[in-house]
């Protein structure tokens, strides 16, 4: 009997310290998270009021090596291709940065890995800029490797994004359009998964798929417009317009392309399509203003 009772006295000593040990261990946890976000926090907005610091006072090098330091290349890219698309600094949705504004800065958690940076511009206006970014730890090292683009607003989570095994499907090359919209499904799906060597990809696909005259055209125009892309007529290629792309022929092998960019903003290219040996190519392309 005593037996009986110092064993049950035993096991519930031991489950009682098992309970403090588990505690403890939820207890150090929370505070490595908390850890964790204070330093994401401090991260984001030591970046965010030296960049706009830098800004007002012009000194674009200092940018270019907080890019390095904070930034995936994957997103430097980005931020050349949005930048040529709005006219407008991505970072900090502006085209320049008042001085008076840097004590606005706030950063706060939206869910995962994504983050809101906000600030009031100008003391009159009070217009208020919200820019949620991805934060991602890479070899032990806080990176941003996303921004919204100023083009979605507040959007934020991960469906925004692309991942690169989304890239398998292949190019129907069999009919003028089996050929335009696998074509452009793949080619606009590069620009959503990002990566390094976008240019070089993209490259690839039109020496493929199209004929050297097309793609002395989209040669011709990224050397006249950096970043500029005549088969979209746009500088850079949102998941979310890719929904809205359609292929309409018009006469003989002449279509259209179009879709949406901007919630409301609609891009007419007009592409002329050549046989070859049973298979069919991008001969030609127009936009809308040379239409």
């Amino acid at each position: 009997m005593k037996s009986k009772i110092l064993c049950l006295v035993f096991m519930v000593l031991a489950f009682s310290y098992s309970c403090q040990g588990q505690s403890s261990q939820r207890a150090a946890s929370a505070k490595i998270e908390q850890r964790k976000e204070k330093d994401v926090y401090q991260m984001v907005k030591n970046f965010y009021m030296s960049y706009a610091s830098n800004v007002a006072h012009g000194f674009d090098s200092k940018n270019e090596a907080l890019l390095n330091e904070n930034m995936t290349q994957a997103l430097i890219g980005k931020v050349k291709r949005m930048r040529a698309a709005t006219q407008s600094d991505p970072i900090i949705r502006a085209q320049d940065f008042n001085l008076k504004d840097i004590n606005t800065f706030e950063v706060s958690h939206l869910e995962g890995g994504w983050y809101s940076v906000n600030y009031v511009q100008g003391a009159k206006e009070k217009k208020r800029v919200d820019i949620p970014i991805r934060i991602t730890n890479m070899d032990n090292k806080l990176l941003i490797d996303y921004i919204t683009p100023e083009w979605n607003n507040s959007l934020y989570g991960d469906s925004l994004l692309c991942k690169r095994e989304t890239t398998s499907q292949t190019i129907d090359s069999s009919s003028p359009v089996s050929l335009l919209k696998t074509f452009y499904a793949v080619y606009t799906m590069e620009y959503c998964i990002m990566p390094i060597d976008l240019t070089n990809r993209l490259d690839v696909l039109c020496k493929k798929h199209c004929t050297q005259k097309a793609f002395d055209e989209i040669q011709e125009a990224r050397a006249n417009t950096p970043t500029y892309d005549l088969l979209i007529d746009y500088y850079d290629f949102d998941k979310l317009w890719q929904p809205t792309l359609t292929f309409t022929q018009l006469m003989g092998d002449e279509y259209k392309v179009s879709y949406t960019k901007w919630q409301n903003i609609t891009t007419n290219i007009y592409v002329s399509i050549i046989k070859k040996d049973g298979t069919y190519f991008i001969d030609d392309i127009r936009v809308e203003r040379e239409y």
